[in-house]
């Protein structure tokens, strides 16, 4: 099976074609656009589409909402929306999870807590600085990351329940042999 993986795409920030492939199936392994726009572009490929949600797939949403809208739009097409599932096309297993980081490599306490509030920092200053050469992201695109001057903006990971279910799916899930697999 021939795949053609795309990433890190980030329709909002400007328009892109879909490039012209002979692969049996497109991979979107996230960060591709907001739920709406992202469905209607995976959809003009014509062929078998496998979809992983990236984190800028969540951006100015709730995490349960933007999952959900985007699956809902792919539903009855030939996009593949996995969040911690499995599908199996033309004999070949696919896994998808969307694999927060749940900061708890430093353990509870002040050292998760400084590492979530730098990251929060980090993200929220690359979506201004990208914007822009001064740093100052357009008002437009302020709009997509609100909170991010206070609190805990939505579509962040703000504590560890997310990532650790999708770490108990795809834990025992990815060694896990198919039957009739070789």
């Amino acid at each position: 099976m021939k795949l053609h993986i795309l990433s890190d795409l980030h329709l909002s920030l400007g328009a892109m074609a879909q490039p012209t492939t002979d692969a049996d199936v497109v991979v979107l392994a996230g960060d591709i656009a907001r739920p709406r726009e992202a469905a209607a572009w995976a959809q003009g490929f014509g062929k078998p589409v496998v979809y992983v949600l990236g984190n800028h797939e969540f951006y100015g949403r709730s995490l349960d909402g933007a999952r959900a809208e985007l699956k809902g739009l792919c539903q009855g097409t030939a996009v593949h929306v996995l969040d911690d599932e499995e599908l199996i096309l033309g004999g070949v297993r696919f896994l998808g999870a969307t694999l927060w980081t749940g900061f708890e490599l430093f353990g509870p306490g002040e050292n998760q807590a400084a590492a979530m509030a730098a990251a929060q920092r980090s993200a929220c200053c690359a979506i201004s600085a990208s914007c822009a050469p001064t740093g100052r992201a357009p008002s437009s695109r302020r709009r997509m990351r609100p909170g991010c001057s206070s609190g805990t903006p939505r579509g962040s990971t703000s504590g560890l329940p997310r990532p650790m279910a999708a770490r108990r799916w795809s834990s025992p899930t990815m060694p896990r042999r198919r039957r009739g697999a070789g």
